[in-house]
């Protein structure tokens, strides 16, 4: 019988968002873009995915980007201090601390890192529209075949 790998991506960007939705307020978290998605949002996103070997066992790596947008053409005087507590490394605004409470995303995956962020503030494009925010790179390491 052929191994299978879950539709990993779906339960990840789900657990992902969940975790942060729960952790943070005053903002709204998605595991899949939305029309009518207006500021201040964050959208879970993969990059890409690859099959590895670790230790005899097989693995698929996702790498996710979190896209934080904050305020549409920069008209929000406080953008910058929000998204400051949101990609420091703890705090109550923190996506990161979020994150690292529970790398296994509720048993959802094995492993977590949150590697770095970048286009902080940067006008970032979502759904054709340029919003003021950046985005934070996630690699997780899935669960593998069933």
């Amino acid at each position: 019988m052929a191994e299978t790998f879950p539709n990993e991506i779906e339960v990840i960007r789900e657990a992902l968002a969940k975790t942060i939705r729960e952790a943070l307020t005053g903002v709204q978290v998605y595991a899949y873009g939305a029309s009518g998605m207006n500021p201040p949002f964050i959208l879970v996103r993969p990059l890409r995915g690859e099959d590895q070997s670790m230790g005899g066992a097989r693995k698929y790596v996702h790498e996710l980007s979190i896209t934080i947008a904050l305020a549409k053409g920069f008209d929000d005087a406080n953008w910058e201090h929000r998204l400051d507590a949101m990609l420091a490394v703890d705090g109550e605004q923190s996506i990161e601390s979020a994150l690292y409470a529970d790398k296994s995303l509720g048993g959802d995956v094995e492993l977590l890192d949150v590697a770095a962020y970048d286009s902080y503030g940067e006008e970032v494009p979502v759904a054709g529209v340029l919003f003021a925010g950046a985005r934070l790179r996630v690699t997780v390491w899935g669960k593998g075949p069933s």
